[in-house]
């Protein structure tokens, strides 16, 4: 003979029913979610996070550890670690530039 047991209790309990919720509208953005975000430097942002975005590539692309890209485009290892995880608000363009003309030039 199988007997389920359970608590008294969880016989009541009973799950409400989810809320119906309301269509949403969907909204196309722009190109650049920073101008989407309202962000007053926007067109700055978005070239930055393309930037990043190569740095990143060329780093994977080449195998390189962080402490490698560091000795290579000559940037400290916390500030690549920064960029990285998207922390390149305060990142000098120009900096940005040159760290990637480094790593690009740099041989497989």
């Amino acid at each position: 003979m199988l007997m389920i047991l359970t608590h008294p209790s969880s016989a009541k309990l009973s799950t409400p029913p989810l809320p119906r919720r309301s269509p949403q509208l969907i909204e196309e953005g722009s190109q650049n979610i920073y101008t989407d975000l309202g962000c007053a430097d926007a067109d700055a942002m978005q070239r930055k996070a393309m930037l990043v975005v190569r740095i990143g590539d060329a780093i994977s692309t080449k195998a390189l550890g962080l402490d490698q890209a560091s000795a290579v485009t000559g940037t400290e290892v916390s500030c690549l670690e920064a960029w990285l995880k998207g922390n390149f608000r305060h990142a000098d363009e120009a900096v940005l530039h040159a760290c990637l003309r480094h790593l690009e030039m740099q041989p497989h």
